[in-house]
């Protein structure tokens, strides 16, 4: 991989990975509510399934050659497989602050909803910002 749009494709690659995780760390390792459980349930495969194809894209992207059109058309579909799954999770993300942090974590609590919700203004900013920053079409002369 070149390093040219690498560095600033990064950010948003770790932001993706790291949510990704934590719906398993901070959801799937805990009781959803019983109305919502299957439904929700039901959706996340698919949905980690397309984060993941989408992730796959934009890092093919990366390597050398690079094109940045390209890269610039493989970040909307993941901005938008995690805006599927923002859908998805805000309504049984807890609402009432804190959570209990882990044992072993010095009693620290943490908020999990707050988390989730800068995350995802976190990838939603730095997709736009890629966006706008790299070519939409390839301007190299033929």
């Amino acid at each position: 991989m070149s390093n040219g749009h690498v560095h600033q494709v990064q950010p948003l690659l770790r932001f993706t990975t790291l949510l990704h995780k934590r719906v398993h760390i901070d959801l799937l390792s805990k009781p959803l509510p019983a109305p919502m459980s299957d439904a929700i349930l039901d959706a996340l495969p698919p949905q980690s399934h397309t984060i993941l194809v989408a992730l796959e894209d934009v890092v093919a992207t990366l390597y050398a050659p690079q094109n940045a059109p390209s890269i610039a058309s493989a970040i909307s579909p993941l901005a938008s497989s995690v805006e599927g799954l923002r859908a998805t999770i805000m309504p049984i993300l807890p609402s009432t602050g804190t959570d209990s942090a882990p044992p072993g974590s010095q009693g620290t609590q943490r908020d999990v909803r707050k988390w989730f919700i800068t995350c995802f203004e976190q990838i939603d900013k730095l997709s736009r910002n890629l966006t706008d920053s790299l070519p939409q079409t390839d301007s190299t002369p033929t």
